[in-house]
């Protein structure tokens, strides 16, 4: 599948677009759209020397998939959907795969400011879960909805 930009072409494996539409279905469908877009930034900002679905199918990285083998199913096929158990979950699906679009072909500006990384400080606390090693070294980029965006700074780099 090709995508005619502004200036260029951009080619698309259209697994890779189903696997980070699945992967915002999961982690960010309660969120408005500016959500999802960061959600699914941190996922195409980690995949330099990787897949969009080898960053978001590793193991302990993306929570939804996290014992969820279904999930896992639908993000590698191209024929298979997540669970939709109403109206809401349908139209979030709808959503996600617009956003994964737009996202993937870089047609919508990152509003993380290149995150690799994020929490979702209330879901944490409801599920009374701790905030992982990382969050204390990596470097805070953005608030978006309810969630916090990180990306690890060299610290090499700051000395002066």
């Amino acid at each position: 599948m090709c995508y005619r930009g502004h200036t260029k072409i951009v080619k698309v494996d259209p697994k890779q677009e189903k696997c980070l539409a699945t992967m915002i279905y999961g982690e960010a469908r309660g969120e408005a759209e500016k959500g999802m877009v960061a959600v699914a930034y941190t996922a195409v900002n980690r995949a330099v020397n990787k897949t969009v679905c080898g960053v978001v199918l590793s193991p302990k990285q993306y929570s939804i998939f996290n014992n969820n083998p279904a999930l896992k199913a639908a993000a590698m096929s191209l024929h298979l959907e997540p669970k939709q158990k109403n109206i809401i979950d349908k139209e979030s699906w709808k959503k996600a795969l617009a956003v994964a679009k737009i996202v993937i072909r870089k047609e919508i500006n990152d509003p993380t400011n290149g995150a690799t990384h994020y929490l979702a400080p209330t879901v944490m606390k409801l599920k009374r879960y701790k905030y992982p090693q990382w969050s204390k070294e990596y470097k805070l980029l953005a608030v978006i909805d309810n969630h916090r965006f990180y990306k690890l700074v060299d610290k090499q780099a700051i000395k002066i």
